[in-house]
């Protein structure tokens, strides 16, 4: 994330207002533009140097106060929540655009999805790797452990937590002797494991219901 906004930041700090038009925005079709789009082509076109480092300036204060709060990056955590209500107000911040808002309106990227998509892989990536450890207990002990717990300094030399909560993740034996992992997801509910598209548990291994 840090770095998309260091790339735009150097794109309009470099390039001049018809160069960003090229880059930001497909060309315009011969019909069937509305005004708001007709506005921002505008804008763009014909920004002088101290209007894009107005549209600059926005868009990284912007960045602070919303994106960079959905995540912690030192605590390994992501916030669905936040990640929520930043997008509510950066869709409010752009309910009305200025001539100080037209390149931040069209340089952010869809937030939500993009972290919602990295928080999902990242999350079946610790699975994985903890798959791999019960994989290799079972084979030292005969069995898979009780608890994430007795695979630590063994055979991980840390568990990874689930980024959603913060907590370890969910897991338990079954009754046919294998076991079952999950996170709670993007919507922070226990759902018991319950795999349901965009919405339920996410569960090892990578399954989902219809």
């Amino acid at each position: 994330m840090r770095g998309e906004r260091a790339g735009i930041d150097s794109m309009v700090e470099t390039l001049n207002g018809r160069q960003l038009l090229d880059h930001f925005l497909p060309p315009a079709p011969v019909s069937g533009d509305d005004w708001k789009d007709k506005l921002i082509r505008f804008y763009v076109r014909s920004s002088s140097p101290r209007l894009r480092a107005e549209n600059l300036l926005y868009y990284n204060r912007l960045w602070d106060q919303t994106l960079f709060k959905a995540y912690d990056l030192s605590r390994h955590q992501i916030f669905p929540a936040k990640s929520k209500a930043a997008w509510v107000l950066i869709d409010k911040s752009f309910s009305k655009l200025t001539a100080e808002k037209y390149l931040a309106a069209i340089a952010l990227p869809n937030f939500p999805r993009f972290i919602k998509i990295v928080a999902r892989n990242q999350t079946f990536v610790s699975e994985a790797l903890i798959v791999c450890a019960l994989e290799r207990y079972r084979r030292a002990n005969g069995e898979y452990p009780a608890t994430l717990a007795r695979l630590a300094p063994g055979f991980l030399d840390n568990v990874p937590h689930d980024l959603i909560t913060g907590e370890t993740l969910k897991y338990r034996l079954t009754a046919n002797g294998q076991f079952l992992l999950y996170s709670v997801g993007w919507n922070q509910r226990d759902d018991n494991g319950n795999a349901e598209k965009d919405k339920g548990d996410w569960v090892w291994p990578v399954e989902v219901s219809k």
